[in-house]
């Protein structure tokens, strides 16, 4: 795979970069990614007990708490509540993915190039609203937990990470541009440092309100303070290769075949769309699995995260420039898809809690490689182009992710489940 950018752009120093982020007004995308994360992390060592406690409860027309019990002395209702709450995961992945998002983020990659970033931000972020709604219904009015899922689906549809690279793009030269996706990344990695252990410690109710208000706090951010990134020429140049109109909603899907310009386009989008089956599968179903295998609790959840954060931040903010320094983006992929290989075995076979957290601490240099991919790819097109790259090469990653959790969900199921024919090895040996 040739090299994409020269060696004097993967070497430029830490201070040009800091330049360039302060003067293009770059740096506003990371406190707004930041508290959105915070908000999100701090619902997310919740949000697995809630489901398979709402999916057990359901089962046996009483409350029960899934948490009281070890893994070996579970009712069943709580052995198969782990299974359907992957299987309606996978299912809203799916439609969130491999239908929604493969058709609307190619377009409104597009869209985003002829009027501008900041109104799809603000509706990605009013979409993410939309799950921790739900689950504050559920929490203070007993409202089923099943409408979390169509609302996950239409939050996931519409990537603010994807219209954050384009962003990103439209204002940094292409040698900043691979560091600043990883810091991109690494304001992730800060939010779910930040969230889960403050989630950890509070009750489902409070934590509830502290995403809502976290997540609400981000939108009105990017109405009042974040700037519009592309210029009016920018726009006006975007509107004239693309023509809008009553059919322009059933053709924008077509800019998906900036992917095929290339056979290197080609075979990062295979790349992607390979690891995204697989992470997307195994990461719905990871704690359920973690739950049923060494008996995660939301304390275990809640480290399990932070652990994530704090290992994602040192790859995304330190090892990720000095693994660009060292090499071109084209081996740094390769760096974190062996570390994502590494991570998923150790899962599989961890014995204990310690295992699993130290599988997750490794795994997360496998993060290095979107970031790669984003940069060769945003490095190889025209400017007017950045957003439709960005939006159909995350349109190819939904297709493949929501594939993925309807495959590895069929097999949990079927060596997770009371009335399955196959052996149970979930708590055992797998």
């Amino acid at each position: 795979m040739p090299d994409t950018a020269s060696s004097s752009e993967r070497k430029s120093d830490t201070s040009g970069l800091i330049k360039e982020l302060w003067q293009s007004g770059v740096w506003k995308l990371f406190p707004l990614l930041l508290l959105y994360i915070t908000g999100y992390g701090v619902i997310v060592p919740v949000t697995p007990t809630l489901m398979t406690d709402f999916f057990a409860s359901r089962h046996s027309d009483v409350y029960i708490h899934c948490e009281d019990y070890t893994s070996l002395k579970a009712p069943p209702s709580c052995r198969d509540a782990h299974s359907d709450a992957v299987n309606w995961s996978s299912a809203s992945s799916f439609i969130s993915n491999s239908v929604l998002s493969f058709a609307l983020a190619p377009m409104i990659g597009s869209w985003s190039d002829k009027y501008g970033r900041k109104p799809f931000l603000i509706i990605a972020f009013s979409t993410a609203s939309l799950p921790l709604l739900v689950i504050l219904l559920h929490l203070q009015f007993g409202v089923s937990m099943l409408f979390y899922f169509p609302a996950q689906a239409l939050n996931g549809s519409i990537s603010s990470v994807s219209i954050c690279l384009a962003y990103v793009a439209d204002k940094l030269p292409p040698g900043h541009r691979a560091a600043c996706f990883g810091l991109i990344l690494a304001s992730f990695s800060m939010g779910i440092l930040i969230g889960p252990p403050i989630g950890g410690l509070l009750q489902p109710i409070v934590a509830s309100y502290t995403a809502m208000s976290c997540v609400g706090g981000a939108l009105l951010y990017v109405i009042f303070i974040l700037d519009e990134s592309l210029s009016e020429r920018s726009k006006a140049e975007a509107r004239e290769k693309h023509v809008d109109g009553p059919r322009s909603l059933f053709t924008q899907w077509k800019t998906i075949k900036i992917l095929l310009r290339s056979q290197l386009f080609k075979r990062l989008t295979l790349c992607i769309m390979l690891t995204g089956i697989i992470q997307e599968g195994l990461q719905d179903l990871m704690i359920q699995y973690l739950q049923l295998k060494l008996d995660f609790g939301i304390k275990d959840q809640a480290r399990l995260f932070i652990i994530f954060g704090v290992c994602g931040l040192i790859v995304q903010t330190l090892l990720l420039r000095v693994l660009l320094s060292w090499f071109n983006e084209s081996r740094v992929l390769v760096i974190g898809l062996c570390a994502s290989l590494i991570n998923e075995v150790a899962l599989a076979l961890a014995p204990t809690k310690a295992w699993a957290f130290a599988a997750i601490g490794i795994g997360s240099v496998g993060s290095v490689a979107f970031p790669a991919i984003s940069s060769i790819k945003a490095n190889n097109v025209r400017d007017s182009e950045q957003g439709t790259i960005q939006g159909a090469l995350y349109g190819a990653r939904a297709l493949a992710q929501g594939t993925g959790p309807i495959i590895f969900a069929a097999i949990f199921a079927a060596f997770t489940r009371e009335e399955s024919p196959f052996p149970k090895f979930a708590g055992q040996w797998l």
